[in-house]
């Protein structure tokens, strides 16, 4: 009786656990945060807003013009309704605004002097309080101040309001606090926290803080003590381990401080707990992580602005089980989710009625194997270049091939061939990118010749010619990956019979030539300032680049190309956005949908921004190519004796351009449409570009090399002893290969 009851009790536990991990998997795969998420509305009429939004009782005031400020009614749901109107008007700019509990309203109002080479220089000015109905209560002086900043906020950062009544003034080193009555009661100074720009920000209960942004952001509250106050650092309960708060935004609210980070999670501060908690997640509001504005409405509602779209949204917090039911298709990232990943992620969940895409990130590589062998694995994964070969061999990622075949939108043939080439593994296609580019190394004909291709050896031979010169601005680690890393794996390595030879002679003179050569030595991934290069690295990300780096160079210089072992002309290639298949996800068909829908988007239009990549599709990269052949003829040209001669616009324009050492060099560079002959180069630039990406066994192998090189370097060991160091290291990793 005893033993039953025992094995009862343990299957009783084994099926409770099997329960919890299943429940897990589901919360793995739920959206929301405590079961709760705030759904987006976009608001119409919003398209005169401008400047900095602020919402307080039932009103929304915005800036109309640098001198007034305007506001418009809310409903109780949050919604905007009847007509804004102007309720302050200022003879100086306003260079910010706030509004208090009771629907008082403060503007700072300076002259910004623009002409200062140091900066902005803000002269004298006033802080103006105005009843809720624009009429003034008091005005507080700023005739003698003045300080210069680097730059000016946009109409916010400057003025705070804390308790009764009190309004605190950020100037230069100084911020002041103002009362109740309008008076000066004092002086905080900030010059010991002062670092590149500063801001002041409004919290719960009339806390006010300075946020210091620098290399590392800190946010300090203005705490009172007696008569005065002091800046008191805040932490970061609840964010640790977070390393993006410099690349993150911090916005004031009613409700505690906001902060939306690159991990596309909006945090709040609690004051009473002392600590940070997770608000909400801009992917399951189906909204980009990248907003301008961020206003606290209420517990459960907020306004988002995006001015560049300009689009204003409503949030309102709904359970999650009161959402349409969808599939969850979950899309793991490292670290962070690209732009034009979420933004296609975003617009797939507003279409789809059947699919939600979850953005899962994560920080290490053992997390992520974890959950690919567990029971509940994502279903896509965003393929950072040394994730292709480490997945595929091992056959977690699904070959794309059958898709591809089955679809009615894209074939392999749409796609470049030597870029698929790269993502096929063991005749296995499991990635496929959206966009490229190209990366070549130009000189002077005079030394590196007319005609592009070369080998390493005439790279070390065109050293030897010029002593004293640096190959480049790089770093002897990124040159090692780089310039050199086939050579190495090619010469020193012998994959079939796994051994190397790193011991010899000939190695040690290629760590003695490439140290010499490069422009930083013991900084692993440093660009030094190096005067008069014999090569320059250069991206050809559009047709653009290539008018300005390849057939048109203002230095004139030629492409010469990556060094390759016979010779032949010969270019890197790097394709970006690649998302993959699991092979063990139960959704393969729902993650195909939504990849399909991303590399059938017709984003690229004609490509006239500089900023932009090439695409992988060869209809949009024909269609840029064809349009840039295209002379831009409108209007009539005035300054002709005949007003009905047709003008040509330029299509790409660039104020300057980096030099072979790497410095911007001012200079209007206009052009007007790419020759026939420039386009065919293009084409064939890219048809010579190699996509292969880096194997884990080459990375490990340049990772050791640079690691112990180090210490020849800095002097620590001989070289001798350096490379015997590196023969037995790579040696058990090729072993182990």
């Amino acid at each position: 009786m005893i033993k039953r009851k025992y094995a009862g009790y343990v299957w009783y536990i084994l099926f409770v656990f099997l329960i919890s991990l299943s429940a897990c998997g589901k919360e793995d795969r739920q959206r929301g945060i405590n079961g709760y998420v705030y759904e987006a509305e976009q608001l119409s009429g919003t398209e005169e807003w401008r400047g900095t939004y602020k919402c307080y009782g039932n009103w929304l005031y915005y800036m109309g013009s640098s001198k007034s400020l305007r506001r418009i009614p809310l409903r109780e749901d949050g919604r905007p309704e009847g007509t804004s109107k102007a309720v302050v008007r200022s003879i100086e700019e306003i260079l910010d605004y706030t509004v208090d509990a009771e629907g008082r309203i403060y503007c700072y109002s300076a002259t910004a002097d623009y002409s200062n080479a140091q900066g902005v220089e803000v002269k004298g000015g006033t802080l103006t309080r105005y009843h809720e109905d624009g009429s003034v209560d008091y005005t507080f002086s700023l005739e003698d101040r003045q300080t210069t900043y680097k730059y000016l906020h946009d109409t916010e950062g400057y003025l705070a309001v804390g308790r009764d009544g009190r309004v605190f003034l950020l100037i230069g080193d100084l911020v002041l606090v103002v009362d109740e009555e309008g008076e000066l009661v004092s002086e905080i100074d900030i010059s010991g926290i002062r670092s590149d720009v500063e801001m002041l920000l409004e919290g719960e209960d009339g806390r006010v803080y300075c946020l210091v942004l620098a290399e590392h952001s800190n946010l300090y509250e203005l705490a009172q003590e007696g008569d005065s106050y002091r800046p008191q650092i805040l932490s970061m309960n609840g964010m640790e381990g977070r390393q993006d708060l410099t690349f993150g935004y911090f916005y004031s609210s009613p409700g505690g401080i906001l902060y939306s980070g690159t991990d596309g999670v909006l945090y709040r501060y609690s004051a009473d707990k002392d600590s940070w908690q997770q608000l909400l997640r801009w992917n399951d509001s189906n909204l980009s992580r990248k907003m301008d504005r961020l206003i606290w409405l209420s517990e459960g509602k907020l306004l988002v602005g995006y001015i560049q779209q300009n689009e204003i949204y409503l949030l309102s917090r709904k359970r999650v089980d009161e959402l349409p039911e969808r599939e969850e298709l979950i899309l793991t990232c490292w670290d962070t989710c690209p732009s034009e990943l979420e933004d296609a992620i975003i617009h797939f969940n507003r279409d789809s009625e059947q699919y939600h895409v979850t953005i899962q990130l994560y920080e290490e590589d053992a997390w992520l194997d974890t959950r690919l062998v567990s029971s509940n694995p994502p279903d896509m994964m965003y393929l950072r270049s040394w994730d292709v070969e480490k997945y595929a061999t091992k056959q977690a990622l699904e070959d794309l091939s059958p898709y591809l075949e089955k679809s009615s939108r894209l074939k392999k043939e749409d796609f470049l061939e030597n870029i698929l080439k790269a993502y096929t593994i063991n005749e296995r296609l499991v990635g496929i990118p959206s966009d490229f580019l190209c990366t070549t190394l130009r000189g002077y004909p005079s030394e590196v010749g007319s005609q592009a291709g070369w080998t390493l050896r005439d790279v070390m031979a065109l050293t030897e010619k010029y002593p004293g010169r640096k190959l480049n601005n790089r770093s002897f680690r990124w040159n090692l990956e780089n310039l050199c890393g086939n050579y190495i794996m090619d010469t020193f390595i012998d994959k079939e019979n796994r051994t190397c030879r790193f011991d010899t002679e000939e190695f040690r003179c290629f760590v003695q030539w490439l140290g010499e050569h490069s422009g930083s030595l013991t900084d692993l991934n440093y660009v030094l300032e190096t005067a008069n290069p014999l090569t320059a690295t250069t991206n050809v990300r559009n047709i653009q680049e290539f008018l300005m780096y390849v057939s048109r160079p203002e230095e004139g210089t030629i492409s010469i190309g990556w060094p390759s072992p016979d010779g032949s002309p010969r270019y890197k290639g790097s394709a970006f956005h690649t998302v993959g298949i699991l092979s063990k996800s139960p959704h393969k068909e729902g993650a195909w949908q939504f990849i399909e829908y991303f590399l059938s988007l017709e984003k690229y239009d004609t490509m006239r921004s500089i900023s932009t990549q090439m695409p992988a599709r060869r209809d949009l990269l024909e269609a840029i190519l064809e349009d840039a052949l295209a002379p831009d003829i409108k209007g009539s040209n005035t300054l002709s004796q005949d007003p009905t001669a047709p003008q040509m616009y330029p299509k790409w324009t660039a104020m300057g351009y980096a030099d072979m050492e790497g410095s911007f060099v001012p200079s209007e560079l206009v052009y007007y449409y790419a020759t026939q002959d420039e386009v065919d180069s293009l084409l064939e630039m890219i048809s010579q570009a190699d996509f292969s990406l880096t194997s884990a066994l080459e990375t490990n192998v340049m990772d050791v090399i640079a690691e112990e090189a180090v210490y020849y370097f800095d002097g620590s060991k001989s070289l001798e002893e350096v490379t015997r160091i590196i023969q037995n290291r790579v040696n058990t990793i090729v072993q182990e290969n």
